[in-house]
């Protein structure tokens, strides 16, 4: 179990360990977990998870202070059922931290324009929050109803939305700005 001493004890080595390693490498931010809400379903997995990532946050804090830390949860788990359990851990991070991909559970795209209204919803639900949009992007292939053509006007509307939220959006990142190989799919 997440909070389980052993797992945190472990866990604050293995934190001791990689700090050890990088001691003069200037650090902003530390996630402690990326898109965790995939793995979480429980209550009780939740209340796990927060016991070690407060633990794990709180042992990063005692030799660096300034450094921010926070958690990273997918949009739609940020906006949709665990909504309320990432809320509650959430509470505990420095930002809020979260991967954008607008599609279905089977991986079709939404509407190119889908940022205008999620970018919306994610400032609502956090307000006065920072937020940090580690991962975001949009496939183009025709296998998922996208086109190179949608995946541009996306583009576009991630660009003019982060605009608007650009007081509160302080990092948008894209991920995988190419295909993979046929390798890395087989």
């Amino acid at each position: 179990d997440f909070d389980d001493p052993t797992m945190i004890t472990r866990f604050k080595a293995f934190l001791d360990w990689l700090f050890s390693r990088i001691p003069n490498v200037p650090l902003h931010n530390f996630i402690v977990g990326n898109e965790v809400g995939a793995y979480l379903s429980t209550t009780q997995d939740w209340e796990e998870w927060t016991a070690f990532y407060i633990a794990a946050r709180d042992h990063i804090k005692l030799t660096h202070p300034a450094l921010m830390v926070s958690c990273t949860g997918m949009f739609g788990s940020l906006t949709g059922i665990p909504q309320a359990e990432f809320q509650a851990m959430n509470m505990h991070t420095d930002f809020i931290s979260v991967t954008y991909y607008p599609l279905t559970p089977d991986f079709i795209v939404h509407a190119p324009s889908a940022p205008v209204a999620d970018f919306a919803l994610l400032a609502s639900l956090y307000p006065g929050r920072p937020i940090y949009i580690q991962e975001c992007g949009y496939p183009a292939s025709p296998t998922c109803n996208s086109s190179e053509e949608k995946q541009r006007q996306f583009v576009a509307y991630v660009y003019a939305t982060w605009h608007i939220y650009s007081d509160q959006i302080k990092h948008l990142s894209f991920f995988m700005q190419h295909d993979y190989t046929a390798q890395e799919v087989a």
